[in-house]
C-alpha cells in the first residue's frame, strides 16, 4: 500500500479512528495534524513520522520515546499522550491532546521581559513536572521556550504544558549505550556545558541549567548567551561565565536573581542539588521579595490570536530534523553585553575541546538557509495559527565527524489572517501566595532542605531528539 503525502492525508483516517482535518505544522521528521477521534469526537493532535524515516529504527525509537517518557509522568503540566502505533501502511503515529494557547517563545516575542510573578507562574509548574521526571529517571534535555506551551483550560485559566520528550533520557531503559560518543544533544542556546562537552554524561543538572536559562530570558528579556552561530555559542558556554541576572536586569529582586545565578553555575555540582530544591528556593525568594504567585490566573493576551478568538492549535515549533539542521545560521542578533571571563583552570581545555566541536559543527551544519514550518489553515471551523518561527536552530545531535545530510525542502509558510494586535491584558491583582501543590498522581517525595550542600553531579547517559 503506497504511503500518502501529508496533503493527500487530509480528510483520511489513521488507525481507522483518527480523522486528519488540517495541518498544524511540518518538520524534517514529521507532520502534525489537527484531528478528531472517529467515535468520541475528541479533538486531538496527530503527529506522523515522515515516510523516509519509517525504516530507520533509531529515528522511530526517538519518535516513540516522547510517548514513553510522557506516559510515565501523570502530571497536569505535561502534555498528554493518548495513543501511538503503526498504521497498516507502516505509518508511525503519535496522538496527543490538542492544546489552545501559545508557546512561551511567542509570549516573550510579544511582550519581552515578563513580570516576575508571571514568569514564575509559567515556570514553577514546569519545574514541578521536571522534578517528578527526574524522580522517575527521566532527563528532558531540550528545555526551551518553544517546548513550554502556555495553554488555557475550559475556564480560560492558564495551564502551562511541558512538551517534547523526544530526546529525553530514560535512564533505566536506555543505559549508556543509547548515547553516541561525541554527539551533541539539545538546542544550542539552552545547552548546559556538559551537553556541549558531548563526552560527559548528562543528568538532571543539565535540566536545572536549561530552566535557569529560560528563567533568565523571561526576566531579562534576553538569554544569557547571544552568540550568532552554534559554534560560537559552544565556545561561550564552555569558556565564559554567564552574566549575573541583576547585571542585565537590575529590577529583578535580588533573591530571585541569586536563585537563577546559582542554576547557571558552569559546574553541575555548584548548581542546585535537585530541581525540587531549586523550586523550593525560588518560592522562598519570591516570598522574601514580596512577589506573589497564583495557582490559577487568566491566560495573558498575546497579539491578534486572543483578539480574533481563533483556536491556537498545538504545533511543533522545531521545524526541521536535527540531521537537517543548519547550525551556522544566525540564531539571533547578538547584543553587545559584556560577559565575565571564567577563571577556571579548565578554560584552556574547554576552549580546545570546543574548537574541535566547532569544526565538527561547521562541517556538519554547512551553510544552508534555515527552514520554516508551515501551518496552512483548512476551511470549516476555527483555524489554528502557525507558531512563529524563531531564529533558534532545532535540537541537534551532532556527530563530531559527520557526513553532510540531505535537507528536506519545506513548504512556504501560509500565515493565518490576523487582526491588529491589542495591548496585553493588565496583570490580575495578586492573590495571597500559597505553597506549591504537587499536581500529580505519582509518588511525591518530601522536598530536600534548601540549605543542604549541593549533591554530587548526577551522571546519566543521554540520547536524542524529537
Amino acid at each position: 500500500m503506497p504511503i500518502l503525502t501529508s496533503n493527500e492525508r487530509l480528510g483520511t483516517e489513521i488507525a481507522g479512528k483518527y480523522r486528519l482535518d488540517r495541518i498544524l505544522g511540518r518538520g524534517g521528521m514529521g507532520v502534525v495534524f489537527a484531528g478528531v477521534h472517529r467515535w468520541t469526537d475528541r479533538r486531538v493532535a496527530v503527529k506522523l513520522l515522515n515516510p523516509e524515516h519509517v525504516q530507520n529504527r533509531d529515528t522511530v525509537r526517538r519518535f516513540l520515546r516522547e510517548a514513553k517518557a510522557a506516559t510515565k509522568l501523570e502530571h497536569r503540566n505535561v502534555v498528554d499522550v493518548l495513543d501511538m502505533g503503526r498504521d497498516e501502511d507502516e505509518t508511525v503515529y503519535l496522538v496527543l491532546e490538542l492544546l489552545e494557547g501559545y508557546s512561551l517563545a511567542e509570549l516573550l516575542a510579544a511582550r519581552g521581559a515578563l513580570p516576575p510573578s508571571l514568569a514564575l507562574d509559567v515556570l514553577r509548574p514546569m519545574m514541578d513536572a521536571l522534578a517528578l521526571a527526574h524522580e522517575h529517571g527521566i532527563v528532558h534535555r531540550d528545555l526551551k521556550p518553544d517546548n513550554i506551551y502556555v495553554s488555557r483550560d475550559g475556564d480560560g485559566m492558564m495551564v502551562p504544558k511541558l512538551l517534547d520528550f523526544g530526546i529525553a533520557k530514560i535512564a533505566e531503559t536506555e543505559g549508556s549505550a543509547a548515547t553516541h560518543t561525541g554527539a551533541l544533544v539539545g538546542t544550542p542556546r539552552y545547552m548546559s556545558p556538559e551537553q556541549v562537552d558531548a563526552s560527559v554524561d548528562v543528568g538532571p543538572a543539565a535540566d536545572i541549567w536549561s530552566i535557569g536559562v529560560v528563567l533568565f530570558e523571561c526576566l531579562a528579556g534576553r538569554p544569557p548567551f547571544e552568540q550568532p552561530t552554534a559554534p560560537s555559542l559552544f565556545v561561550a558556554i564552555m569558556s565564559t561565565e554567564p552574566p549575573a541576572l541583576n547585571e542585565v536586569a537590575p529590577d529583578v529582586p535580588a533573591a530571585i536573581a541569586a536563585c537563577v545565578d546559582r542554576a547557571l553555575s558552569r559546574a553541575p555540582s555548584d548548581r542546585w542539588p535537585s530541581m525540587r530544591a531549586f523550586l523550593v528556593a525560588l518560592d522562598a525568594a519570591a516570598l522574601e521579595a514580596g512577589v506573589t504567585t497564583q495557582d490559577r490566573r487568566p491566560l495573558p493576551a498575546i497579539a491578534a490570536a486572543e483578539d480574533s478568538g481563533e483556536e491556537l492549535g498545538f504545533a511543533p515549533t522545531t521545524p526541521a530534523d536535527p540531521e537537517a539542521s543548519t547550525g551556522d545560521e544566525a540564531l539571533a542578533e547578538p547584543a553587545p553585553t559584556p560577559v565575565a571571563q571564567a577563571r577556571s583552570p579548565m578554560v584552556a581545555v574547554g576552549v580546545a575541546l570546543v574548537a574541535v566541536l566547532a569544526v565538527g559543527a561547521v562541517l556538519f551544519f554547512g551553510d544552508g538557509e534555515p527552514t520554516t514550518p508551515t501551518a496552512p489553515a483548512a476551511g470549516g471551523g476555527p483555524a489554528p495559527i502557525a507558531t512563529p518561527v524563531h531564529a533558534e536552530p532545532p535540537p541537534t545531535e551532532t556527530p563530531l565527524t559527520p557526513h553532510a545530510p540531505e535537507v528536506e525542502a519545506m513548504a512556504p509558510v501560509e500565515e493565518a489572517p490576523s487582526e491588529p494586535a491589542a495591548s496585553p491584558d493588565p496583570e490580575p491583582e495578586s492573590t495571597p501566595r500559597r505553597r506549591p501543590v504537587r499536581e500529580t498522581r505519582a509518588r511525591s517525595d518530601a522536598p530536600p532542605d534548601v540549605a543542604e550542600p549541593p549533591a554530587e553531579e548526577v551522571a546519566t547517559p543521554l540520547t536524542r531528539q524529537w
